[in-house]
């Protein structure tokens, strides 16, 4: 496999919309921002708009990544110059990898380079290497739904790895859809430049069960030794 020199941007993402999570977990210095959907942001109940108002005011040394809504071109469009105005300008926009999608993409990168742009929902070597073409600045490789429909993601990625080393494109992967850890240890092993993993399972690559049990038996032992 193809590799290459990872420096200090790629780091962790948050894939959530909870602003409490995000500020639990926002003090490591590996949480490199945060990046949502209008299903999290559903779950969470707030307007869009609030939320992002929210997480930009809070956090200006994160990345926040926030999606463009709609399915035509003229929706996404509309609701992209929309984000124009009411987002700053270190805000990444997030936009589906589909045709209507990398249209607008292209018109971002033209119009407006300063925005970076995840190009999200990918499913196939040929998606990623479309939202290259266009100049994404990251893609987002959909795990564990692809796994769901029988489709190998780590070599999707892989794929997509070697493909941009040997085109010569700069864009980079950010592995996104995950249920369980060994799913995102695949996913940087096959070549993801980086992940955003919803805090239940940061919390639980954090907190491992036999690291405890070890903890309780040596400070059980230090309580001993003091008697």
């Amino acid at each position: 496999m193809i590799t290459k020199n990872r420096g200090k941007e790629d780091k962790l993402f948050l894939d959530t919309a909870d602003k409490d999570e995000i500020v639990k977990l926002s003090n490591f210095d590996w949480i490199k921002g945060v990046t949502t959907n209008p299903t999290l942001i559903r779950y969470v109940h707030k307007k869009r708009q609030s939320l992002i108002d929210e997480i930009e005011q809070e956090f200006d040394d994160k990345k926040l990544f926030v999606q463009v809504q709609g399915r035509s071109y003229k929706e996404m469009e509309e609701d992209f110059f929309y984000l124009l105005e009411v987002t700053s300008k270190t805000t990444g926009l997030k936009v589906p990898t589909t045709e209507n999608g990398l249209e607008l993409i292209q018109k971002i990168k033209n119009e407006h380079p300063e925005r970076t742009v995840l190009a999200t929902i990918v499913y196939s070597v040929e998606q990623g290497y479309l939202a290259g073409l266009v100049g994404c600045d990251w893609i987002a490789p959909y795990v564990n739904r692809m796994e769901n429909q029988n489709i190998n993601p780590y070599k999707i990625v892989q794929d997509i790895h070697q493909l941009y080393h040997v085109q010569n494109l700069s864009t980079k992967i950010m592995g996104a859809s995950f249920k369980n850890q060994a799913q995102i240890r695949q996913t940087l092993l096959s070549g993801a430049d980086t992940v955003t993993v919803p805090p239940i399972i940061i919390k639980s690559m954090m907190n491992n069960v036999l690291a405890e049990e070890s903890l309780k038996v040596f400070q059980q032992h230090a309580q001993e030794e003091e008697i």
